[in-house]
């Protein structure tokens, strides 16, 4: 091949988000969305595997959905943190 000939552009691709909702008629809205709504399939399509995810705001809501919490859960209260008892409360 020569350096002469050039390629012709890619197609565009379509963003994947992760689908979330699915509504009465089969619509699928993204884990992204604030509000459901339908995904525009012209622009972008949906998948229900995390891995085959390439929208940035849905990729990130996976990723802090698999993070554990900073907090660390001993069921026990620290000291000085017991609620005191309620006002007029039952007596028994």
């Amino acid at each position: 091949m020569s350096d002469d000939m050039e390629c012709p552009p890619l197609p565009p691709t379509r963003v994947r988000h992760r689908g979330h909702k699915i509504d009465m008629k089969g619509r699928v809205s993204a884990l992204c969305f604030s509000r459901p709504r339908a995904i525009d399939l012209q622009r972008a399509t949906w998948v229900m595997r995390d891995d085959g995810v390439t929208c940035p705001k849905c990729r990130a809501l996976i990723e802090a959905r698999n993070k554990t919490p900073n907090a660390e859960v001993t069921g026990k209260p620290d000291v000085g943190t017991e609620l005191p008892p309620p006002a007029g409360g039952l007596s028994g």
